[in-house]
């Protein structure tokens, strides 16, 4: 194993300094069998009863190669889709570029027919290189290259980028990239980064900072798994020497897990890191963080937070509502008790402002109660939308904060919930804490986890709905039975110089969603309503 990692990595460095006609090397995918892929995809796609993303699946793969359909080689045969891209040239539907790396028994001869039937024009270019024009029908590209060498057939919307391959030919031959997986990866993650920073919408790129976090590796690899019950996606990289991914990898270290003992079985949210350097992880962490309530950003970047903490999302103790608790272990207790004590203030943006109930509660307790303000409404930036959901989910709310033991104990939810959570802070857990059940589910990462998150979209809407004042069994039972979720973690090797990412979503997960979405519209609505209502009878009292 080491020693096809060895070969690919040579491999890599030389992909990465050749260029032909403009081309530069971005990334192979690759799989050892496509009917097996198939297999792996349908059984998927049945489980969560989703036959559209199969066909989406496919017919991306088919395009992005430029062929019209997915026959004409053997499907039981390793084939790689590699991609390219051309700096000196805008993207384009070409750029970048894939070239499908296809192995034939029969000369080709099923491929080449297939070319010729759904293109009215051949010509040749290079004297090897076929070139089909004018498609036949619209969802076809407008060209496609083609070439052979020996038993293999090279097909690519680029003729440039099938030139590259030429001049590169070892990667026709060159061994399978070592890690296990329906679909595996070799990547060069400065130029794929470089690709998606050009893309139009960056939203979703700009809030996981997918961008910032690849421009500090110099290599990864990655494998997609599929099975009946999950699907998983692995990246495995190498940060650039001395750069700050380097260091917060070194800064990394396995939690302690007792900081989730409060945490009840039927979570919708949990979560657990970390990192002896907050202000490293803040800057790679998703943007969405306290995006609801800002107030709590400010306590995150306090210097006496050891980056330790663990956080979940339940149902309150009353059963009417959700409840959010934060548990962080402590450098130093004085700034953060005066940075506590002087959050009465508005915030601007969600229009929330945090009113303390009282000098302080007989346990030590700092509470404040939630109240809304109006903010005039922009229509170019978000806040009316984060104002609105948060007169939603924080109405009659109480943040409350308690230093128990060197540790921070954060509670967003109902009056007195800071006593449920402190009374089971030392409960006896044994081995089921949400890291061992990451490892027990994703056998792709068997290092020591030093992250691990869950998240069960399906049960929260469950929950959510039977809150609902007067709602009927009958009614509930419209929504589908919860999923198990979608689980993320991160590791690293011993020596501290490979960082190991997963996030995995179960099929039932997306079974359920799925169902909420086409089954369940009606109640849905109702669910919002009613809590909108609920909101104004309160607020009119």
């Amino acid at each position: 194993m080491r020693a096809l990692t060895h070969i690919f990595f040579i491999l890599f460095i030389l992909l990465s300094t050749v260029c032909s006609a403009g081309q530069l090397f971005v990334g192979i995918v690759e799989s050892d069998s496509f009917s097996k892929m198939q297999l792996s995809l349908d059984a998927f796609c049945e489980v969560a009863d989703l036959p559209e993303f199969k066909s989406f699946f496919c017919d991306r793969l088919t395009s992005a190669a430029g062929l019209p359909e997915a026959r004409g080689f053997e499907l039981d045969k390793r084939v790689r889709l590699i991609q390219t891209v051309d700096p000196a040239e805008p993207l384009s539907a070409v750029n970048p570029a894939y070239i499908a790396v296809l192995p034939i028994r029969d000369g080709g001869d099923a491929i080449k027919k297939m070319l010729e039937e759904s293109y009215r024009n051949r010509t040749y270019w290079r004297d090897d290189i076929n070139i089909y024009e004018t498609p036949i029908a619209t969802n076809l590209c407008r060209q496609v290259a083609m070439i052979q060498s020996g038993r293999f057939i090279s097909v690519s919307p680029s003729k440039n980028a099938l030139l590259w391959l030429c001049e590169n030919k070892k990667l026709l031959t060159a061994p399978p990239l070592d890690q296990s997986g329906t679909l595996r990866m070799l990547i060069n993650p400065p130029r794929l980064a470089a690709v998606l920073n050009t893309r139009d919408d960056r939203r979703l790129i700009d809030s996981f900072k997918i961008v910032d976090i690849m421009q500090e590796f110099e290599l990864c690899t990655g494998a997609l798994e599929m099975e009946a019950q999950s699907l998983t996606l692995t990246v495995q990289g190498r940060p650039l020497t001395g750069s700050p991914m380097a260091t917060l990898l070194r800064k990394l270290n396995p939690p302690d897990t007792k900081l989730l003992n409060p945490a009840s079985e039927n979570c919708f949210l949990e979560s657990i890191s970390r990192c002896d350097d907050s202000e490293l992880w803040r800057r790679f962490a998703p943007n969405l963080q306290y995006s609801l309530l800002p107030a709590l950003a400010d306590l995150s970047a306090n210097s006496g937070l050891s980056g330790e903490r663990a956080q979940y999302v339940c149902a309150s103790p009353d059963s009417t509502g959700l409840m959010f608790v934060q548990i962080e272990t402590l450098r130093d207790t004085l700034s953060l008790n005066k940075l506590i004590k002087s959050l009465e203030q508005p915030n601007e943006q969600n229009g929330i402002r945090l009113k303390r109930e009282s000098a302080g509660q007989d346990d030590g307790s700092v509470r404040y109660r939630i109240a809304m303000q109006a903010v005039e409404h922009n229509s170019n930036n978000n806040s009316s939308h984060l104002q609105a959901l948060a007169a939603l989910l924080l109405k009659n709310a109480y943040l409350e904060f308690r230093i128990v033991d060197k540790k921070l104990i954060t509670v967003l939810g109902p009056k007195d919930a800071m006593k449920q959570v402190v009374a089971a802070l030392d409960k006896p857990t044994g081995n089921a804490h949400l890291l061992h059940e990451i490892n027990v589910r994703n056998a792709s990462i068997s290092n020591d986890l030093m992250c691990g998150t869950k998240i069960q979209c399906s049960g929260l809407i469950r929950y959510v709905a039977s809150t609902i004042p007067h709602i009927t069994k009958e009614q509930l039972d419209i929504l589908p039975e919860p999923g198990y979720g979608v689980i993320f973690a991160l590791g690293k090797s011993a020596d501290n110089t490979q960082l190991y990412a997963s996030i995995q979503i179960s099929a039932d997960e997306l079974y359920a969603l799925n169902h909420v979405v086409n089954d369940s519209r009606e109640l849905i609505q109702k669910v919002l309503i009613s809590m909108l209502m609920k909101s104004i009878e309160k607020e009119n009292r």
